[in-house]
């Protein structure tokens, strides 16, 4: 199989990941054209596989990277700058995302930005009143929606929300900070609860900080602004920070000056009627918040889910040093063999340590289960292997911790190169060179497999329940291509994923309440 063949598999496979995760996270029905593109990348990867084989890989990425890739990474960067109140930068973002993606919706969130970015709130309502004229009906509800909560009219809001089940049922976040903003705050949670599964991250991080504040959780309002909110501008934070003083039933001065001073300094309009809003209502109704024991019981679930994510997050930003000493030796062991005779020369890779059975059965050679894992053949296996490994070492690194994550990828490779061997050498396959850190990072991958099953048997929490079954997802997905690429060893990416899972499982077990591992 040449490069072009290897190359149209790769990129199917992130393709077939998309459409697995719209399905497993319920998105599908509001990501229609996303999940279309996906498909179409697959059909034309399938085509051109059977009938042009040598130009599969050139045809499948033309299409990925602007249809998937670009407008992928477009949507994270309007994300955060919507998150830190950029309108006008998310406007001109979504503008070329649009591009990309010439839909109804794409049009029509480009425009809503667009009008959102004046400075004046009444500009921006102008605006967004000339935009809702042209949109279709239920787009006028989605804009009527936001205006609403630009003007802080939460009655009104949550009155239209009831009155149209579609746009609550597509706008939880918003529904469950109307509920909150509204003092309903039991069904607030329950609507929380029966959303979360379907929630992005991004938008399960603001959800949650909405049904916390309100909730007067402030431990836990804190531990999302220090974590996937992180980027909200210092404003925002504070007056959250402040609902959730309020609400809890901390004393006037923790939190009535706080307000006080947004309401009449902040630069953001939304933050001024925000807080003022917050004052009239600690007038009218002063009473901390009260909750049935459901709610309790949800919220607890949540509360519990962020200490176990706290557990591991002061180690999230610090330099993970296994994984780039390994990098640098499969680098080395590339270098070496470019050097020596070629990466893709098979006396080169066998003189330099691939694992050949014989010789290893024959000669004792026992360091050869050991040193193919630094060594690939061709630029693309050690490009490929190098991303993964950067995807999967840092996020094994950060769970785990270097020594045990040194401890995953050595036992994990050894075992690969070693059943692989074995199979040989009881002649239940053929004897063949062998390379790659393919098996070793396949055992990190296990890992985070086994960490994610210990941690929702002990807790059963429905989020990680998701993550586990995009795990199975992804295991399935390689399995196939590991079938349809001869020079791929299925025994020794097998052999390291359950060697991994293994130890990872076990490690698990030893500490009493691990954090999830990060979403993949």
């Amino acid at each position: 199989m040449d490069l072009q063949q290897i190359l149209a598999l790769n990129v199917m496979v992130i393709s077939a990941l998309a459409l697995a995760g719209g399905v497993v996270q319920g998105t599908w029905r509001g990501a229609g054209l996303w999940l279309g593109v996906n498909a179409l990348i697959l059909v034309v990867g399938a085509i051109f596989l059977q009938w042009a084989p040598g130009h599969a890989g050139t045809i499948v990425a033309l299409l990925f990277v602007p249809l998937v890739l670009a407008p992928a990474v477009l949507a994270r960067m309007i994300e955060s700058r919507v998150q830190q109140n950029r309108l006008k930068d998310a406007a001109r973002l979504a503008r070329i995302a649009a591009w990309f993606h010439p839909s109804p919706q794409a049009r029509l969130n480009a425009a809503m930005l667009e009008a959102q970015s004046p400075d004046s709130l009444s500009d921006q309502i102008a605006a967004m009143r000339r935009v809702q004229a042209s949109a279709a009906p239920y787009d006028r509800l989605t804009i009527e929606a936001t205006i609403l909560r630009m003007q802080s009219k939460w009655y009104e809001l949550l009155d239209l929300l009831q009155a149209n089940p579609a746009l609550a049922q597509a706008s939880p976040s918003l529904h469950v900070r109307a509920l909150g903003e509204n003092g309903q705050l039991d069904r607030m949670t329950r609507v929380y609860d029966d959303a979360k599964s379907r929630l992005h991250p991004g938008e399960l991080a603001v959800t949650q900080l909405c049904m916390m504040a309100f909730a007067g959780r402030r431990s836990e309002v804190e531990q999302v602004l220090d974590g996937p909110l992180a980027n909200l501008p210092a404003d925002s934070r504070t007056c959250w920070m402040a609902i959730a003083a309020r609400t809890a039933g901390a004393p006037a001065e923790l939190w009535k000056p706080e307000f006080e001073r947004l309401a009449q300094g902040s630069t953001t309009q939304s933050i001024r009627l925000a807080a003022a809003r917050q004052l009239e209502i600690a007038e009218a109704s002063p009473k901390a918040a009260r909750l049935d024991d459901l709610s309790t019981v949800i919220l607890d679930d949540a509360a519990a889910r962020f200490q176990r994510t706290a557990a591991q997050r002061p180690a999230r930003p610090a330099f993970t040093p296994v994984t780039w000493v390994l990098l640098a030796a499969i680098a080395v062991g590339y270098g070496l063999s470019e050097m020596r005779g070629g990466s893709e020369n098979l006396r080169t890779l066998v003189d330099l340590g691939a694992l050949w059975p014989p010789y290893v059965t024959e000669r004792g050679e026992w360091w050869r289960l050991v040193t193919p894992l630094f060594l690939h053949w061709g630029p693309l296996h050690a490009a490929v292997n190098s991303f993964m490994l950067v995807v999967l070492g840092r996020s094994c690194e950060r769970s785990y911790g270097s020594l045990r994550m040194g401890l995953i990828y050595a036992l994990g490779g050894l075992a690969s190169t070693t059943f692989v061997w074995w199979l040989a050498a009881t002649g239940r396959s053929d004897p063949a060179v062998l390379v790659g850190a393919s098996g070793a990072i396949m055992a990190l991958f296990g890992a985070i497999a086994g960490r994610s099953l210990v941690i929702w048997l002990r807790h059963r929490d429905v989020l990680d329940g998701k993550n586990l079954l995009m795990i199975g997802v992804i295991v399935a997905l390689q399995v196939a291509v590991d079938l349809s690429v001869p020079q791929v060893s299925l025994a020794a990416h097998a052999s390291g994923l359950v060697a991994g899972a293994i130890i990872g499982a076990l490690l698990t077990l030893t500490t009493r309440d691990a954090a999830p591992s990060e979403p993949l």
